[in-house]
């Protein structure tokens, strides 16, 4: 999948520009070393974990918050490295609400809409792509110096926008291959999304930065919610040190406290959203909490940017002017 490729590249641009990381880059061997590397194991960990939740809105960003205020500690008191690992895996969480391959899919409604297989239709046809563009993708300097919360709302506004750039191009070369509504899956063909891709590969690169850098240097912090994160389940890494975050993913352990992490929140992969009788009790009272959350956040914060959820469930032939149905 692409998006672990996009995700490795974002950390990649950030550690690289990180003013107060020049040299001492703890042997991090970039993008392309993959998940060998500790710095891209722990960028890649919330998705191995399941950790679904707390990617997302409106969860994600008391995850930031709050992690980005250990990670400060930690500066303060001198333990570089302890802080570099933790930013790396609070990475995934900033880059996964602004990676465009997942706010052009918000346009259509939320994941629960999709019927199954129907998320993995739309969102794997434009998110595999990026492997092809990150080969030739130049991305400049970090362009901001502004305060951590302005740079995250300015960010997130630049990622939706590209989306709906993303969500009409696509749907205007599927009219260009079938005009008329099909009951066939239909994929059609995508060079039009190549300048949004590429800009919203540049936009969360920068992003990604800036928490390195506005956010874990500056006391500007974003609004937190303690009841967002009372649950997170790799808050545990995020309040540790360096040694306990580097045990806890070796490949000797790494399987068996995957499993562990898992039971303690209670579902497995897309349990979450697709298998309720699978969880916990537990884990759907938070999910039934986020959702209501979810489902605010859409109608307020997002209000002129997201159109209404759709009334009928997503299928892989979904047109747009289902919404109305």
């Amino acid at each position: 999948m692409a998006c672990a490729q996009e995700h490795l590249f974002a950390l990649d641009y950030a550690i690289r520009h990180c003013s107060w990381l020049p040299h001492d880059r703890f042997g991090y061997q970039g993008w392309q070393a993959g998940k060998e590397d500790v710095f891209n194991r722990l960028t890649l960990l919330p998705d191995m974990v399941h950790d679904w939740l707390w990617q997302k809105f409106p969860y994600a960003p008391s995850v930031i918050a709050y992690g980005l205020r250990c990670i400060r500690r930690d500066l303060e008191a001198g333990q570089k490295r302890d802080a570099a690992l933790k930013l790396a895996l609070l990475s995934h969480y900033w880059h996964d609400i602004i990676a465009v391959s997942h706010t052009w899919l918000d346009f259509f409604g939320d994941e629960v809409d999709f019927v199954r297989g129907a998320f993995s239709h739309f969102h794997d046809t434009v998110e595999n792509r990026v492997a092809q563009l990150l080969q030739t993708l130049t991305v400049p300097p970090p362009d901001s110096d502004e305060d951590f919360p302005s740079t995250f709302v300015k960010a997130v506004r630049r990622a939706y926008e590209l989306g709906k750039q993303v969500f009409d191009a696509y749907f205007a070369s599927l009219n260009q291959v079938a005009p008329e509504p099909t009951d066939e899956a239909i994929t059609p063909p995508l060079d039009a999304l190549d300048q949004w891709q590429k800009l919203g590969v540049i936009n969360a690169c920068q992003a990604v930065w800036a928490m390195w850098e506005l956010g874990a240097l500056s006391q500007d912090d974003l609004p937190f919610d303690e009841a967002d994160v009372q649950r997170w389940t790799l808050r545990p890494l995020i309040e540790g040190d360096a040694e306990t975050i580097e045990a806890s993913i070796r490949d000797e352990v790494l399987a068996h406290q995957i499993a562990e992490w898992q039971q303690r929140q209670g579902w497995r992969g897309s349990d979450i959203f697709r298998a309720h009788e699978k969880c916990s009790e537990n884990a759907l009272r938070e999910y039934r909490r986020w959702q209501a959350k979810r489902d605010l956040w859409r109608q307020e914060t997002m209000t002129g940017i997201l159109p209404p959820r759709p009334k009928t469930p997503i299928t892989a032939n979904w047109r747009p002017d289902e919404r109305k149905g």
